[in-house]
């Protein structure tokens, strides 16, 4: 029995990382109501930790699921005396329309103009993909109390003024599809800056988030921050399996081995970053990509340029600028011996951000350890390490603070 429960406590824990997010699309997109698809959802969870012991995993645990949940929110509808053509729907398997994912759609309802700008970006990282709003204040740096109370809000305007559900054209998505790009980075860098060790929803959101990217682009190619922001995240990857050591421990940038980098993912992030030079509209993915690859010209036996990343981050910042690129232009400029100018970017960044923004800090021990301050810089690293929850970036501000201790 025990073994029984172990199996299915297993099974839908994977089916939860792996299909919540199209479930919950295909659910919501049918019925065109947010609230009650999330809580048919959790039903049917629910009723799998109960079944499932009994009666075995299915063969198809998602089919099971969307089975279920589909039967709650048929109910649902028949006790507040809906149409009985909604009974209909049970069987509906895709959806007509020009777009090719349910979570896409979803995406788009999510941010519908009707819903404060604000807070479309962190509705859709919840919604469609699943992550609590902790997460996400934590990535935004905003108070997980008033976040949750703003996404509360959303999901009710959606659901009591049923807006947003139908498709919209697709040359006049607008903004929504900045929201949507937004969401798809926010998830990939959550799950980019989370570590082997940490078995979470958060670290399995990358090829999740890749997914999508590439759907986004296959739907408009015409969209040059979509191939841009495409190119950002295939940058990332060519580098993804020397970030770490065989025990999980962190592997600094410079540190790694480029041998180890995937040539392929590196020519693919080329290729979709040249297209969207092609257009003439730089934006801020293609800025991002544009510093991701000059980074990565390593793999081609080139040294790194830190005086063209110190400028591309200038003209990022001057366009889009944002508390961590701020932060990453100053890194930049310490390696190029522009101390001064480093320093006063740091403090650009208002000290309320500042003081709770662990990569701050790790930026001001370091212009404090090469501009020859030993006490400054450990006192920085002490805060940094500090403010740091991921253990194997912890242990290696550690080791950067032992060393310096030891001189």
């Amino acid at each position: 029995m025990l073994e029984s429960q172990q199996a299915a406590h297993s099974s839908a824990a994977h089916a939860l990382r792996e299909s919540y997010g199209k479930l919950l699309a295909r659910l919501a997109c049918d019925w065109k109501d947010l609230s009650a698809a999330e809580d048919a959802l959790a039903e049917a969870f629910e009723k799998a930790l109960t079944h499932w012991p009994r009666q075995g995993v299915p063969r198809a645990p998602e089919a099971w699921l969307l089975t279920v949940a589909r039967r709650q929110m048929l109910q649902l509808h028949r006790k507040q005396t809906r149409s009985q053509a909604l009974a209909a729907t049970e069987l509906e398997t895709t959806i007509p329309g020009e777009f090719p994912d349910d979570r896409l759609r979803l995406m788009l309802v999510c941010a519908h103009p009707a819903i404060d700008p604000g807070v479309r970006t962190p509705l859709i990282l919840q919604v469609v993909l699943g992550l609590q709003a902790k997460e996400i204040a934590s990535a935004l740096l905003v108070s997980p109390d008033a976040l949750a109370q703003r996404l509360v809000r959303a999901k009710r305007k959606l659901r009591e003024a049923r807006i947003g559900w139908q498709e919209p054209a697709l040359e006049t998505l607008g903004d929504r599809m900045q929201a949507v790009l937004d969401a798809i980075y926010g998830a990939y860098a959550l799950s980019w800056e989370s570590f082997p060790a940490v078995a979470t929803q958060v670290r399995d959101l990358d090829e999740e988030a890749l997914y999508l990217a590439r759907v986004v682009v296959g739907l408009r190619p015409e969209n040059p921050e979509a191939r841009g922001l495409l190119a950002l995240m295939m940058h990332c990857e060519t580098r993804k399996p020397a970030r770490h050591g065989e025990d999980g421990s962190f592997i600094p940038l410079a540190d790694q081995d480029v041998s180890r980098w995937r040539e392929d993912s590196f020519a693919s992030a080329e290729s979709h970053l040249s297209e969207a030079a092609r257009w003439g509209k730089p934006g801020p993915y293609q800025w991002e990509a544009a510093i991701q690859s000059a980074h990565n010209q390593r793999i081609r036996g080139l040294a790194t340029p830190w005086p063209a990343i110190a400028a591309l981050y200038a003209r990022l910042n001057q366009s889009f600028p944002s508390w961590g690129s701020l932060v990453a232009e100053s890194i930049a400029n310490i390696e190029c011996g522009q101390f001064e100018v480093a320093r006063r970017l740091l403090e650009r960044v208002p000290e309320p951000v500042a003081r709770n923004y662990q990569p701050w800090w790790v930026a001001q021990a370091y212009l404090a350890e090469r501009s020859g301050n030993p006490a400054s810089a450990r006192q920085s690293y002490q805060t940094a390490i500090g403010l740091c929850p991921q253990p194997a970036l912890r242990t290696y501000l550690q080791s950067r603070l032992s060393t310096l201790a030891g001189g």
